[in-house]
């Protein structure tokens, strides 16, 4: 089987193309920025020692996850 590219060459629905394109990918964006800002990060302290910081981050969900790894970004030291 081959595969053929086909090529438009109507500027109008290339346009169109472009504009729902970049649409999408400010979309996709979006979504995965509301989904990575759920990831909490808690600075507590004990009363045993007030002035001891103590982070708490939550283990992110395999999409966060994926998507850390793809941006290079480690959450815990992102703060």
């Amino acid at each position: 089987m081959v595969e053929r590219l086909v090529v438009c060459r109507n500027p109008l629905l290339t346009e169109e193309r472009a504009r729902k394109r970049t649409e999408l990918l400010a979309a996709t964006e979006a979504e995965l920025m509301q989904d990575l800002a759920t990831l909490a990060y808690n600075v507590t302290h004990t009363t045993l020692n007030p002035n001891a910081k103590i982070v708490l981050t939550a283990r992110p969900t395999p999409l966060q996850e994926k998507a850390f790894q793809l941006l290079g970004v480690t959450p815990a030291r992102t703060q």
